[in-house]
C-alpha cells in the first residue's frame, strides 16, 4: 500500500493551530491534519526577592516563574543564577525571549512582578486584542516617548542609585535621536506583554537593545517602531485596564503569599 497526500492539512484550534500530518488508508492512503492547540504560558521572574510572588493569571496551560531563590508551589519554577550577567539583564531573557530562555511556544503572556491578575482577567480576549504573529503591550500613562522615558531613568537611577543606568539611558536616547527616532510618540509601559509569535523576530531584536545600551526595555521600544517593528497597543494602560491591577514594585497583592 502506498500513501498518496491528496488534500489541503487544515488547522482546528482556539489558541494557534499547529498541522500535523497522519497517513492513514486501506487501498489508497491520505493525509489527515489533525489540529493540535498549543499551550498559552505565563512567564513571570523574581531575581534577589526584588518583588513578590502573586498567583498567575487564570486559563493558561503552564506557569512559569524564572528565579533565583525558592519557587512558588503555584508556579512551575526554574531556578538560574545570572553568571555574571546581573539579574536586572538575565530576566529580560524570559520577558523579550521567552521561546528560547523558558518555553518555545507562539503564545506567551510576561507579567511583571509588580503586577496581579483582577478577578475579571479574561485571557481569551487579552489575546484576541493582538493578532497572530504579532506582540501586544499597554500604552504608558504618563510619558510622550521615549526621551522622556531616558530623562526619567537618569532623574531617579543616577549615579551610585543605579550603577549609572540614568546615564546609559541617556546615552540610548541620544543614539536613537540622532538616527532620525522622533523624540516624541508612543511609549509604552512593558509590565504586561502579550507575545503571539513576534518574539521571534522582534524580542530577539529588542534583548540585544537592552543588552548592548540601558536596561530599559521601555526606551528600546519606541525605536524598535521606528524600524518598521508592529506594536499593537493594548485597550487601556497598566492602571486602568480590564485584567490587571498595578500593584507596585516590591510590594504584596491580594494573592501574594
Amino acid at each position: 500500500m502506498v500513501a498518496v497526500v491528496v488534500g489541503v492539512a487544515v488547522a482546528v484550534g482556539v489558541v494557534v493551530g499547529v498541522v500535523v500530518g497522519v497517513a492513514v488508508g486501506v487501498e489508497v492512503g491520505v493525509v489527515v491534519a489533525v489540529g493540535v492547540v498549543m499551550s498559552r504560558v505565563a512567564v513571570t521572574a523574581i531575581f534577589q526577592g526584588y518583588e513578590r510572588p502573586k498567583a498567575p493569571p487564570p486559563g493558561v496551560d503552564r506557569a512559569i516563574l524564572l528565579t533565583d531563590t525558592s519557587g512558588d508551589d503555584r508556579w512551575e519554577t526554574i531556578v538560574r543564577q545570572d553568571h555574571g550577567i546581573g539579574p536586572r539583564r538575565l530576566f529580560f531573557t524570559a520577558k523579550l525571549t521567552p521561546h528560547i530562555a523558558v518555553a518555545d511556544c507562539d503564545d506567551v503572556l510576561w507579567i511583571d512582578g509588580s503586577m496581579e491578575p483582577k478577578e475579571t482577567c479574561e485571557l481569551d480576549a487579552l489575546f484576541a486584542e493582538v493578532p497572530p504573529g504579532g506582540v501586544g503591550v499597554y500604552q504608558h500613562h504618563g510619558r510622550d516617548g521615549y526621551w522622556a522615558e531616558a530623562e526619567f531613568s537618569a532623574a531617579v537611577y543616577g549615579p551610585g542609585g543605579g550603577q549609572d543606568r540614568g546615564k546609559l539611558a541617556m546615552d540610548q536616547a541620544r543614539h536613537y535621536d540622532r538616527h532620525g527616532c522622533p523624540r516624541l510618540g508612543m511609549v509604552w509601559a512593558t509590565g504586561i506583554i502579550v507575545w503571539r509569535g513576534a518574539q521571534r523576530r522582534l524580542g530577539e531584536r529588542w534583548l540585544a537593545e537592552v543588552m548592548s545600551w540601558s536596561a530599559s526595555d521601555q526606551v528600546a521600544l519606541p525605536w524598535l517602531a521606528h524600524l518598521g517593528h508592529t506594536v499593537t497597543t493594548l485597550d487601556g494602560d497598566v492602571y486602568v485596564n480590564r485584567h490587571f491591577h498595578f500593584v507596585g514594585h516590591g510590594q504584596a497583592g491580594r494573592t501574594t503569599r
